[in-house]
């Protein structure tokens, strides 16, 4: 699924970028067209310089999380992409400063396990109507560095990577477990409520592994920011009780953007076709039959056959597309020095590991 963004240039403190005013969300179109309730938790990043900008007015109900591009796990402060830390909280709630350390132990404040106790409660929402559904946007913090420790993970990924392995590598270990424990709890409480039947869950992510911050793409090619595989070639999990029973533990092999999620998901919720074609704005492609049915005995659920990923120039000097031909895939990368200097660009992203998995 090529869905990491190779090309981008997040935006610092100082600027006023975020969705284009008037571009609907999946949560705008769910929200309108199909009574959901709509829920945010974790990092938005998706324009904070006003209101118009905020997650209340881009479709969610509620929000709970910071606005920008990183924060410390253990102080809610902000972390600037140009100029490091600072000492400015950026934690909210419904668009209220949300002073959530004062009432936790400093000594195990994760913003982790917040996002973990907001979620369950909004699973159990008592202000939601019976027979509303919801849609929940959960951007996790992890594995975005700078990473803590978890020192309640420390022994089992002592037992999963060995005394050798770098204290970067065990953090990133110790953050994977606790991640995956939240999702865990997630997925229980969805359960115990009796919504796991009726719930589509997609788990997915915007680039591949950070080699710079410990991460590894191996056999790929790549580290976030590059527009080689290991970036832009990541991994998604489809589950939930509306996948049926035979495309359970089933892959697909097949071109899909990240594009594709928004027409995909309002297809799942019934919306798709209730939208006139003047206002699909978007410029993915539903892939739900892909999900649902696979790519069928003729592919004929298979959709695509290029994803452009980035154009930088009129006259494609600085431009991208992998594309399919005779069942071969290929990918066409050509780059500006000028324009592409300016991208949030690291170097090669060549890991190999050795015969002890360290790198």
């Amino acid at each position: 699924m090529y869905q990491g963004f190779g090309k981008m240039m997040p935006w610092d403190y100082t600027e006023l970028g975020g969705i284009p005013v008037g571009q609907p969300t999946v949560a705008n179109w769910l929200k309108s067209m199909g009574k959901y309730a709509t829920y945010a938790v974790g990092k938005w990043h998706m324009g904070y310089a006003y209101q118009g900008l905020l997650p209340g007015s881009r479709g969610f109900d509620h929000f709970y999380g910071f606005y920008q591009g990183a924060i410390h796990y253990d102080n809610l402060k902000y972390i600037d992409i140009k100029f490091g830390d600072s000492n400015h909280y950026d934690f909210w709630e419904d668009g209220r400063e949300c002073r959530a350390f004062e009432t936790a132990d400093p000594k195990t404040l994760n913003s982790m396990r917040l996002y973990k106790d907001k979620i369950i409660k909004n699973i159990h929402d008592k202000n939601r109507n019976e027979d509303s559904p919801f849609y929940m946007y959960l951007p996790l913090q992890t594995i975005h560095g700078p990473l803590n420790d978890i020192h309640d993970k420390y022994e089992e990924c002592i037992e999963i990577l060995g005394e050798g392995a770098s204290n970067s590598r065990q953090k990133y270990c110790q953050n994977m477990l606790l991640t995956d424990d939240i999702i865990g709890n997630i997925v229980d409480a969805l359960k115990e409520n009796g919504y796991w039947e009726n719930t589509l869950l997609v788990f997915t992510s915007d680039n591949g592994a950070d080699v710079g911050n410990a991460g590894c793409n191996y056999p790929l090619r790549g580290t976030k920011g590059t527009l080689f595989d290991g970036n832009i070639k990541t991994l998604a999990l489809v589950s939930g009780g509306v996948i049926p029973e035979e495309q359970r533990g089933t892959q697909r092999d097949v071109l899909f953007s990240s594009l594709d999620w928004t027409p995909t998901l309002l297809d799942f919720a019934g919306v798709y076709d209730k939208i006139d074609k003047h206002d699909q704005t978007w410029d993915g492609i539903s892939q739900y039959d892909l999900i649902m049915n696979g790519v069928g005995d003729n592919n004929e659920n298979k959709k695509r056959d290029h994803i452009v990923l980035n154009i930088g120039a009129r006259d494609f000097s600085s431009a991208s597309i992998v594309f399919e031909k005779d069942d071969i895939l290929y990918k066409y990368v050509s780059e500006n020095e000028e324009i592409d200097t300016w991208a949030y660009k690291r170097d090669d992203g060549w890991c190999v590991p050795d015969e002890d998995n360290n790198w």
